[in-house]
């Protein structure tokens, strides 16, 4: 083979790869985070909101509980129940701000007692 073909025949194989590469990238799967949904929490000491996104079409609320012997567990609040459209409101009316989120748990705790 003659040197431009040699380098003809790297060039597309080279190509090749990367299209290959690039395609398996795009075919990654990504799911909802919550598989299934609580309607109440108690003792919610943090949240985490995560917006509809490729592969899951519904905005989901992951609430961390205090269990306990000082540990947490977490769980997701059904999106249509009241405590979660709450959260959710707060959440908004702060501009998703994280920073703020504690003021949402707080709010909440001084309406449950």
């Amino acid at each position: 083979m003659s040197d431009p073909v040699r380098k003809l025949a790297f060039l597309l194989f080279a190509l090749a790869a990367v299209w290959v590469q690039l395609h398996q990238a795009q075919n990654i799967p990504i799911r909802c985070s919550c598989p299934g949904t609580v309607k109440f929490a108690p003792n919610i000491t943090d949240f985490e909101v995560k917006e509809r996104r490729s592969g899951c079409d519904k905005t989901e609320l992951i609430v961390t509980i205090a269990v306990g012997n000082n540990s947490t567990i977490q769980r997701c609040l059904d999106p249509m129940g009241k405590l979660a459209k709450a959260y959710f409101r707060c959440w908004e009316n702060k501009n998703k701000n994280e920073s703020r989120k504690h003021e949402c748990i707080e709010r909440k705790k001084k309406t449950d007692q």
